[in-house]
């Protein structure tokens, strides 16, 4: 099911087919990041779940609100899709599409 999220200050609210719910984690696939990050929802829940080893070792998203857009934490270039995505809170790890 394809969903949208947006990171608010108090957690993470989730938009599938116009019902809003909070979360505080979510993982999605086939991500497109505009604004808002959308993609299939593979899983959510109002707890907060830390991620795995693997997961920690992806890449991190933050939004940058003076170019409004999400951009990679470590190569500071703006992303607009992956392949999945896993949020957490205030943390987004992404996993980018291979090269």
């Amino acid at each position: 099911m394809r969903g949208a999220v947006n990171q608010t200050h108090d957690g993470l609210r989730l938009n599938i087919k116009g019902k809003v719910v909070k979360v505080q984690t979510v993982v999605l696939q086939d991500v497109a990041i505009k604004g808002k990050l959308r993609g299939t929802v593979t899983e959510a829940t109002e707890k907060v779940f830390r991620p795995h080893a693997e997961v920690s070792r992806w890449s991190k998203l933050r939004y940058v609100c003076s170019i409004g857009a999400y951009v990679d934490v470590y190569t500071r270039e703006p992303v607009t899709n992956a392949k999945a995505a896993y949020l957490v809170g205030r943390d987004i790890y992404y996993l980018p599409h291979s090269k």
